[in-house]
Order: C-alpha cells, then structure tokens, then sequence
C-alpha cells in the first residue's frame, strides 16, 4: 500500500491532480528496484490496484517504466474530474498494462463513465449503488464512489462472486436492450485476463455484495439514475421522454460507449 496522503489532501483537487506524475514516479522507481533484485517474470510481477485518483496514478507508474509493461491494473472507480479530456498518458488506459480491468460505481459525478480496460464492470449500471442513497446527495455520492474497493475486497475472499455479462453499452443497459445472458463473467482479483469488454454486474445492497449468478434485470428503462429526489436536475433528468435520452446519448462527444447504434 502506498501512502501518498501528504501530497493528496484537500481542498485544492487541481493541485493534487499535479501531483500524481511524482507518486507514479516514486512508485516506478521502487517497481524497478525490486526487478532488479529479484528478476520476477514479467508475467508474473506486478498487479497495480488504484482507487479514484489512485487509478490514474497507476498509469503514471506505467509511463515511468516504460518499455516494461505491469502485468495487470486494476482501477476502482478512476475519478473523473480534470481526467474527461486528457490525452492516454495522462489517465488510465488499456495501454498501461497487459491486462487492465476497470470497477465503475460512480459515473459522471467523481468517476469516469467511459470504457478504460480491457474490460470494463459497471456495477448496477455504474452510476448508483443499492443502499447507498440515504436523503444526502454528497453523502451517497460518496457511498457509490466507495463501493468500488468494498467490491473489490470482498472479491477476494467470497465464496459466490460477483458474476456479469456483457451489454453493448450504456444506453443498451438503461433501455432494457441488455438482459442477463450466458456466458457471463467473474469480476474481482480472480478475473480471467483474456476477458474483455462492457459487462453490467448486479449486487446486493449491503455487505456481502456479492450475489453470485442470481442476477435480475433492475427497472430502469426510462431513467438514468435512481437519485429521483436527489436534486432538481435530476428530477428534470427523469421527466425526459426516451427520445430526449436518445438525442442527448446521440450528442455526446465526450462518452463513446454512449454511442446508439442495433
């Protein structure tokens, strides 16, 4: 585990983002060492788990080792302010190790919406996380944003798994175009790293999360969040009739999995 916490405190978030390029590279400096000393196979070296901004400080760790390539990152939830836009070597991408599988629980408030492993598990859809609204909007917020560690955690030791399967994209999944269907996948630290692709994941909503293959289809074709009473955006957010959600999937530049196509 690395303790980067003097350098990541708030509330100056840009100046923390200017930040990561030193942790990335303190990191890489400690990774070649121990290639050095131990000459560990490459297939077998190193799995870099990130949460938030910590995802993208794993591909700064990857830039800084370059022409070695990390066996495996896993990104929990990569944060999304100041990272929408950035060019690849400036966020997690599938570029930065051989395998990279990526946990979303919080898109479009302080995660990333947008593909950026290998594979990619958006858990219950990826934007909002059973039991986590509890009538405060930064607070549940904050729940969906850290349920993608407790999910990870709890992949290592459970017994069931959190199983999913693959959907075309987002606006497949929140039209109802994406029902449950074989072969599905295992997502967590015992992830098949020839898996690949957008998969949807159902959970419980407390601990354990985990509900194994006993997946339903949630009810949300006509909304994108649940946050129904969260705020009056997204009180307006849920008025829109399926046209207006296609037209506003349709224009947007920033999200290509959002892309609307058969």
């Amino acid at each position: 585990m690395i303790d980067w916490e003097t350098i990541a405190a708030g509330p100056c978030y840009p100046v923390v983002v200017g930040n990561l390029n030193y942790v990335g590279t303190c990191i890489s400096q400690l990774v070649q060492e121990i290639l050095n000393i131990t000459k560990i196979p490459q297939e077998k070296a190193f799995h870099v788990i990130g949460f938030s901004m910590g995802a993208h400080v794993a591909a700064y760790v990857a830039n800084n080792l370059r022409p070695y390539k990390l066996s495996r990152i896993t990104g929990l939830d990569p944060a999304l302010p100041l990272f929408i836009t950035s060019d690849t070597d400036r966020k997690l991408d599938q570029s930065d190790a051989h395998f990279v599988d990526v946990l979303h629980t919080d898109a479009l408030v302080e995660g990333k919406a947008e593909r950026c492993g290998h594979i990619d598990f958006y858990m219950n859809g990826g934007m909002e996380q059973p039991g986590c609204w509890n009538g405060n909007l930064i607070e549940s917020f904050r729940c969906n944003h850290h349920r993608a560690p407790a999910y990870f955690a709890e992949s290592i030791t459970s017994k069931i798994g959190f199983w999913g399967w693959s959907c075309k994209g987002f606006f497949h999944y929140i039209t109802k175009r994406c029902p449950p269907k074989k072969p599905d996948t295992l997502m967590g630290e015992y992830c098949n790293s020839s898996s690949k692709g957008y998969y949807i994941i159902h959970t419980a909503a407390k601990h354990p999360y985990a509900i194994g293959t006993n997946y339903t289809i949630l009810n949300n074709s006509k909304i994108l969040v649940s946050r129904s009473n969260s705020s009056n955006f997204t009180q307006e957010l849920i008025t829109y009739s399926s046209n207006k959600i296609i037209e506003q999937l349709k224009n947007n530049s920033y999200f290509p999995e959002f892309s609307v196509s058969d």
